[in-house]
């Protein structure tokens, strides 16, 4: 599973990369000409691709996703549509309140705080607040994540005039307090998965988390399928069908339990994590709101 990794109809990292902030950052749901991208089937085909950040901004620290702790449970870095780089750093909490911290954008702009459902990058988003800028374009609000349910994609901060954008991801290279997103159950999703995946799994997972360090991105499971293997991958919203593969592998042992690391080698447009086991999609970074 996912043993191999394929460039995108031959384009070069650079240019995946560029197609991919513009996607995402102008509201398009382009299709890449990359086919049998089921996260849970063998070589769904895929590369990784590179990108630079200045040193990341923002902090924090949290547990995995599905308890009622204070700290959060989903942390991720502000990238900027324009060009990738960090300008601060989104959570949300299991009581469903969130954090905005920005820095750097346009002076005294409102930006609606969205969520763009996965694949369809931003041209399927929901409201769930807004901030808005002083006069340094620097703000620190919150928000209510106010839709029941277990949703998977990303988080977009979208001014009115179709400026610069700011979608929630993980700097190039982060640290453990820059990225940190829970995995539920693909079949749990609300909405269900997209049709490309293919049918959600029926494994069982008691908790699951993905922090990423540097360019790896570190993986925890307990309460899954005992003596399994789960290999994963990643898809950016708003690529339509193609997911990057063969990251790596996560092997429990027989309680379900497991660690392990897959390396992502820079490639951080916002997008989603999966993990596939038996030709399924089993796993997927998402959040789950009350």
């Amino acid at each position: 599973m996912f043993q191999s990794r394929r460039k995108i109809a031959g384009v070069g990292p650079s240019a995946i990369l560029v197609l991919l902030l513009a996607v995402w950052g102008c509201g398009g749901n382009s299709k890449s000409s990359s086919s049998n991208n089921n996260p849970g089937a063998p070589n769904p085909g895929g590369t990784t691709a590179g990108s630079s950040n200045p040193a990341p901004t923002g902090g924090g620290t949290g547990g995995s996703g599905g308890g009622a702790s204070s700290a959060p449970n989903f942390i991720a870095s502000l990238l900027s549509s324009a060009d990738s780089s960090n300008h601060g750093q989104i959570t949300l909490k299991a009581s469903a309140s969130g954090t905005v911290q920005l820095q750097g954008a346009a002076a005294s702009t409102q930006y609606a705080v969205n969520f763009c459902k996965f694949p369809d990058g931003t041209a399927n988003c929901f409201s769930v607040g807004s901030v808005t800028t002083d006069a340094s374009g620097n703000v620190n609000g919150t928000f209510t994540f106010s839709k029941s349910g277990v949703w998977v994609g990303i988080f977009s901060l979208q001014p009115g005039d179709g400026s610069t954008s700011y979608g929630s991801s993980f700097p190039n290279p982060s640290t453990a307090a820059q990225y940190l997103n829970p995995l539920q159950r693909a079949s749990t999703v609300t909405g269900g998965l997209p049709s490309f995946w293919g049918s959600a799994g029926a494994d069982p997972l008691t908790s699951g988390s993905i922090t990423v360090v540097g360019t790896k991105a570190q993986i925890t499971l307990t309460g899954a399928a005992p003596n399994a293997s789960y290999s994963v991958s990643f898809c950016a919203n708003g690529a339509g069908s193609s997911c990057f593969a063969g990251l790596g592998t996560i092997t429990t042992d027989a309680s379900g339990n497991g660690t392990g690391t897959a390396e992502t080698n820079g490639y951080n447009p916002p997008g989603v994590f999966a993990l596939g086991n038996n030709n399924a999609v089993e796993f997927v970074t998402g959040i789950k709101a009350p």
